[in-house]
Parts: structure tokens; C-alpha cells; sequence
């Protein structure tokens, strides 16, 4: 077991205890929201034989048969039937795979030991911690039943400090056989320790000597073994420290006599003693005075400021109980809380939880709350508490705030937010805790087994192929290729391959992100997704699809435009608007078709992030020749009214598009792109004229003018590599424009 493991409608949160073969784990109730502890014990460490059921084995070699999985669920019967406010109440009981488990309430404070190494604790608080306890027992001992184990670790404690007896694990009832030896060797009777029969009064003796603890401070020992035991060997009185009152020094002693019949008979006669011994050694109580009625409104504000916060830490509980605290009850206890120290007011560690679980659920103050907690386990367990809100903002709150902070051991965070991911109605949730675990997550270069574990990353695949909404299913599918998990992946392959469209779209997000799926994914599958995200990636964002040709044409446009312009010189007898109408027309008209090859030469290569780099490179170079030699043809034949030889057009056109077929492939950069795409230009149009080798020119230029060729050659050349990237200009101008945003620090 582990945490994020669900039973029925729990949740594991983490391991609180261990004892002998039982486990306690603290869990999440997802049903009533609330934090439950659940006491777990394996049925395998057992052999209960082929076939056994429930009760039926017997507890291994050396074991206590109180232990095996009969008394295990006795447990459970014998306190759901002691209904006494101050027993550990039982939720429910059940078996989960191998294991039997008893839900039971979570204390949050801990236990009476726990207590006693905080703080000392006076005679007079003894005993009003000791009353509740000292019923609940008598009332186990109504039912004949022996508890066996009474000690301060099994007085729990609640958020408000009340005391809860607990672990009925070794309880016996009373005329059955017992075992000696069993029970803890400090709190055991004399008959219990020698293995004799015992009734209640062996309890009544271990009660004693928590009674002595708890005043003292400590259990009473003498050369340095246990004083119970050099009682049974040597009848030595019980220690007494210096200055203990006599009449409490008489109630320990009788409470922890040798013979049973000695001891008082119950757990409340020996409390009522106490109270009675400790009254009698109190200072005489100051005169009592009638108190002065409150009229300021100040002092009335804070008093209402401190009532709403006392009832909302009752009913909360530290997470035991449920989250009630308003937004505007919040707001308005946050105005004092705040600023705590202004108005003289004491905050607790559990107070300061339960404001940040309302600033984390109403989003208000929550920064200085966070900082208010400096310890790392309780703003997680807080965060992790706020997972479970009614509100979706409160949720998205909390996993943002879980996203940096350090994990518990095991990790709590990645399986509570994978579960959480799993239910969540919000996308915007369910968005941030993929985010979240891919941030939290290791990184790989290489496919590795699982990311986190086979339920987490089950989970990022049922994600991945089936949210209902797209950008989740897409985050999840990209956060599976980036960190390499090979089961994930396997999920959706096997899926794909049986037909799962919802599996196959993922496959094609995951492939977008890596260059090759693996050699287990089937072959067929593989091949399909290449091409759908090949044609896919050709067709995204049809609008700049749209706006990048367009620029094109206007390149290529102002490149015969400009070419026809000069060609219709003085020399021709035309008037100056002649000259610019045919260039106007020539422009228009060829600008649309040779800036389609220039046109599918940049964005097959940019776009084609399936391919490899040279093969997208090799593509768009090969097509963007031909489609620019066709267009030249055409050009040439009805512009300069000859038919090219397609030899010498091929070369020319070849290295026309060569620079924006080879920079577009490799860069996304505006200004790398038109350098490229303006060098190819120029190095066409001007070694057509000047190579032997090409047998015509791709635009006629002046005769033995070298450098009046080269000068517009390079002219062209940077106009046609501006323009056809005129669209990301406009982008990097504008972002230049933009003001810096403020840098912001992490949570």
C-alpha cells in the first residue's frame, strides 16, 4: 500500500504509524470530505490456508494470537459497541485485496504522549484529561471487556485537546484464556506480567500508572529498569518525587498496589480520588468578580472576529472534520488575524493551518498566509486538504501551491493531484495538475519503464486519449513523450491498434514532440500517424497559411514588377504610367505564381516537424524547384515570349528557392530567413547572366553592366527575402514594442 491508494471511497494520504503487524495511514474521505485514519493489517504475513476466508488462519510462529486476522476484526466489533463519546469511534470496517482495514476517526493532535513531551502538564489538567478517559473505560469494563494496553499513546487526542482511549487490539474479554507477556512491559500489572488471570483491575493498575505519568512526567523506574518489575520481584514501593503532596502521593500508590484487591475498583473512583487530593493541595481561589459589560464597538468586532474563527476551527478540526468558514466570515476574521499582533491575539499552529486552508478556498490573503506557515509538511498537508473543495478556483489554488513545494517520503503530491486529475469536472484544473506532475517529474532523455508508477501514468494515458477536452488530452499526450513513459505509451498503442480514435489522436500528439515512436508501437499504427501529422502539420493555422502566401506573392510580385518596370524603358516610346501599369500587371499576375513555389519551398520545411531536418529540407527544395521552374515557364512564354530550356530554368529556379528551403528548415528567425531566401535570389538572377554553363538568364539584365546586374540583383534579393517573411516582422516588431511585463518570483 501506498499513498494515493483508494479504498472504496478512501484515499490514502500517508503512513502515521506502525505497529507489530498493523499499520496506520492516514486517508482522504471522499465522500464526506474529511481526513479518516485507517488501520490496515496484511492477511499474507498469515497462514490462513488455501481458501480461507475472512477470520479464518492462525498467526505465524511466535505471533500473539491477538493479532491474527479474528482479533483484527474483533476490534472493530468491540468498539463500534462501546458507543461512549470518548472512544475512538470505528467508520467502517472491511477487506481490501489481502489486507483488512478499520476506518476510524483522525486526530489530529496526536497522543497524551505526544502532549507530554510538548508541554508539563499540571495536576489539576491531569485530571480533567483523565475523567473522560477514565469513563470510557469503565464502560469497557461494563461490557467485561479488558483492554490490556492502557497507556499514553493510546489517549488520542483531537484538534481541541480532547481524549479519545483507543486500540482495543489486545482487549480480552474477561473469563477467556490470556497469554502473559502481553500488553507494554512499563504499564503491565503484576498478574499481567506473570501471565496469571487478570479481570478490569489489571487495567485499573496500567491507568494508575499513566496517572503517575502524566503528573510526574514520566514512569516510575528505579536502577534503571521499570519500577513494576522490581515490585513484583522485591515489593519496593512506588518512588515518590520530592514535593508531591501526600494525598496524590496515597491516590498513586493505591491506584498501582500488588494486589488487585487493594487498587480502586474503577477507573472513575480512582479519578474522583485525585480530583479530591488535588483540590485539597490548591491555592485558595481569588474572590471571583461580576464582569464589567462590554459596550465598545471595537472590542465587540474582535470578540465576533474571534467566535466565528473558534466555531470554524471546531467543526474543522484540522482536516478531521468538515470545512465550514465562509468567504465573507473569512474576509472578516482575516481583517483582525492578519495583523495578529495588533490585537493581542494568540494563534496556534492549528489556527494558522485553518487560515490558510480559507485563504487557499476564498483565494483572499493567501500569500501572507503561505508565508505565515514556515513549516514545509503542514503547507502541504494544508494544500493537499484544499484538493478536496467544492470550488474549482480553490483546487486550481492548491495545485499551484503544490507545484514547487517539497514532497513528503513516499511522494503524497503526484498521486493525491492524479487522482484528483482523474475525477475533476474543471478542464482548467485538470489542465494545471498535468502541469504540475510534468514540472514535478524527473526528467529522461530515454524511454523509460513508468514517469511515476504505473497507476500515475495510467492515468496520463486515459487522459491523453479520452478528455473531453482537447488542450488536457493534447497536454497530457505531450507531457508522456517529453518525459518517456514506455507504459503510457504502451496503453495508447494498444488502444490505437484496436481502433481507438481517442488513442490514436494521442499517439499523434506524443509523436509531435518526438521524432520517431518506438518500434513497439505496431508498424501500421505508425505509419498512419506519420502521415495524418504530416498532412495535419502542413494544414495547421490555415489563416497564416493564408497570410504567408500572400507575402509571398508580394514578393515575388515586386520582383517582376520591378523587372518589367525596367525592361519598358524611355527606349520603348512609353509614358511613364504605361511603364508602371505593365508593372503593375506583370507583378500581379506571375507574383501569384511564382510566389507559390517560394510559398510551398518555406512552409513544407518549416512546418514539417515530423520529418527530419534534411528530409524536410530535400522535400521542399525539390518541390519548390519545380513549382517555381513551372512558374518561370510560364512566365518566360507569354512575358518574354520565348519557351526556356527547362535544363538551364531547373538550375536557376534550384537555387532560387535554396535559401528558403534550407534556412526555413533549420531557423523560425525572421531575420535569418530573409538573409537566406534573399541570397538564393541574388545568386540566381545574377550567375544566371554571368555562368556560362546556364544557357539562358532568369531575368534578362543589361548587357556586359556587371555591376548594374549585381546591384539589382542584390536589390531584389532583399526586397523578395523581407517580404516573403513580412508576416514575422510584423510579430518582432510588435513584441519589441511591447513593454517588459515585471518579473515575477516562483511560489
Amino acid at each position: 500500500m501506498e499513498p494515493g491508494y483508494r479504498i472504496e471511497h478512501y484515499v490514502i494520504v500517508e503512513k502515521i504509524g506502525q505497529g507489530g503487524q498493523a499499520a496506520v495511514w492516514s486517508a482522504h474521505d471522499e465522500r464526506l470530505k474529511r481526513t479518516v485514519a485507517i488501520k490496515t493489517i496484511s492477511l499474507s504475513q498469515f497462514n490462513t490456508g488455501e481458501g480461507s476466508t475472512l477470520g479464518s488462519g492462525t498467526a505465524p510462529a511466535g505471533a500473539s494470537m491477538l493479532t491474527n486476522p479474528d482479533r483484527f476484526r474483533e476490534e472493530a466489533e468491540i468498539i463500534a459497541a462501546l458507543e461512549h463519546p470518548n472512544i475512538l469511534p470505528v467508520y467502517a470496517f472491511g477487506q481490501d485485496s489481502d489486507s483488512l482495514y478499520i476506518v476510524m476517526r483522525y486526530m489530529a493532535a496526536g497522543s497524551l504522549k505526544d502532549l507530554l513531551k510538548s508541554e508539563p502538564l499540571t495536576p489539576a489538567r491531569v485530571v480533567t484529561i483523565m475523567e473522560p478517559v477514565a469513563s470510557a473505560l469503565d464502560l469497557a469494563h461494563q461490557y467485561q471487556i479488558i483492554h490490556r494496553d492502557i497507556k499514553s499513546a493510546n489517549i488520542l487526542l483531537d484538534a481541541q485537546l480532547h481524549p479519545y482511549l483507543a486500540d482495543f487490539g489486545l482487549s480480552m474479554t474477561k473469563g477467556t484464556q490470556t497469554e502473559g507477556g502481553v500488553g507494554t512491559l512499563v504499564y503491565m500489572s503484576p498478574e499481567q506480567m506473570m501471565g496469571d488471570p487478570i479481570d478490569q483491575r489489571s487495567d485499573l493498575y496500567s491507568f494508575g500508572m499513566l496517572m503517575y505519568e502524566l503528573l510526574v512526567g514520566e514512569l516510575p523506574s528505579a536502577d534503571g529498569q521499570p519500577w513494576n518489575m522490581l515490585q513484583v520481584m522485591r515489593n519496593m514501593p512506588l518512588p515518590i518525587p520530592d514535593g508531591m503532596p501526600d494525598s496524590i502521593a496515597s491516590v498513586l500508590r493505591r491506584s498501582t498496589a500488588l494486589a488487585p484487591d487493594d487498587r480502586f475498583q474503577t477507573a472513575v473512583e480512582s479519578v474522583e480520588a485525585l480530583r479530591e487530593a488535588v483540590t485539597e493541595n490548591a491555592q485558595p481561589a481569588a474572590a471571583v468578580e461580576v464582569p464589567v459589560e462590554i459596550t465598545d464597538p471595537t472590542v465587540l468586532a474582535l470578540m465576533e472576529a474571534q467566535d466565528l474563527f473558534r466555531r470554524a476551527q471546531e467543526r474543522w478540526s484540522d482536516g478531521a472534520g468538515r470545512f465550514r468558514f465562509e468567504a465573507g466570515d473569512f474576509k472578516y476574521v482575516d481583517s483582525y488575524y492578519a495583523d495578529a499582533d495588533d490585537w493581542n491575539i494568540q494563534l496556534t499552529d492549528v489556527g494558522m493551518r485553518l487560515m490558510l486552508r480559507a485563504a487557499l478556498e476564498h483565494g483572499h490573503d493567501l500569500e501572507y498566509w503561505w508565508e505565515q506557515i514556515k513549516d514545509t509538511d503542514d503547507r502541504r498537508a494544508v494544500a493537499l486538504q484544499a484538493l478536496t473543495s467544492d470550488l474549482a478556483p480553490a483546487r486550481l489554488r492548491a495545485i499551484e501551491h503544490l507545484a514547487y513545494i517539497q514532497d513528503s517520503t513516499p511522494p503524497a503530491i503526484p498521486i493525491r493531484v492524479a487522482n484528483v486529475i482523474d475525477a475533476e469536472p474543471d478542464a482548467t484544473v485538470r489542465l494545471a495538475g498535468i502541469h504540475l506532475l510534468e514540472r514535478r517529474a524527473t526528467p529522461s532523455s530515454a524511454w523509460r519503464s513508468v514517469i511515476y508508477s504505473e497507476l500515475i501514468d495510467g492515468k496520463l494515458a486515459t487522459r491523453a486519449a479520452h478528455d473531453s477536452d482537447p488542450a488536457v488530452a493534447e497536454a497530457a499526450a505531450r507531457m508522456v513523450a517529453r518525459l518517456h513513459s514506455s507504459y503510457a505509451l504502451a496503453q495508447l498503442g494498444k488502444q490505437a491498434a484496436a481502433g481507438d480514435n481517442g488513442a490514436f489522436s494521442a499517439l499523434i500528439n506524443v509523436r509531435d514532440e518526438i521524432p520517431a515512436l518506438p518500434t513497439s508501437i505496431a508498424s501500421d499504427v505508425r505509419r498512419r500517424v506519420f502521415l495524418t501529422l504530416s498532412w495535419r502539420q502542413l494544414l495547421a493555422d490555415p489563416l497564416s497559411l493564408v497570410w504567408r502566401y500572400l507575402s509571398a506573392t508580394l514578393a515575388c510580385g515586386a520582383l517582376i514588377g520591378g523587372y518589367a518596370y525596367l525592361a519598358f524603358n524611355d527606349q520603348n516610346g512609353l509614358l511613364f504610367s504605361q511603364r508602371v501599369g505593365n508593372a503593375l500587371a506583370a507583378g500581379a499576375l506571375y507574383g501569384l505564381l511564382i510566389g507559390f513555389g517560394v510559398f510551398v519551398a518555406t512552409e513544407v520545411a518549416a512546418r514539417l516537424r515530423a520529418w527530419s531536418a534534411p528530409g524536410r529540407i530535400a522535400l521542399a527544395w525539390i518541390i519548390g524547384t519545380l513549382l517555381t521552374a513551372a512558374a518561370f515557364s510560364v512566365y518566360d512564354r507569354y512575358f518574354n515570349g520565348y519557351i526556356p530550356l527547362s535544363q538551364g530554368l531547373l538550375m536557376d529556379c534550384f537555387v532560387f528557392v535554396a535559401g528558403f528551403a534550407i534556412v526555413s528548415g533549420l531557423t523560425h528567425r525572421p531575420s535569418l530567413r530573409s538573409l537566406g531566401g534573399a541570397i538564393g535570389v541574388l545568386l540566381a538572377v545574377y550567375l544566371s547572366k554571368q555562368l556560362p554553363s546556364s544557357p539562358e538568364p532568369l531575368l534578362y539584365l543589361w548587357d556586359g553592366a556587371d555591376t548594374q546586374n549585381l546591384t539589382f540583383s542584390l536589390i531584389i534579393g532583399i526586397i523578395v527575402g523581407v517580404l516573403t517573411f513580412l508576416p514575422e516582422w510584423v510579430s518582432a516588431i510588435r513584441r519589441l514594442a511591447q513593454p517588459t511585463p515585471p518579473s515575477q518570483s516562483a511560489t
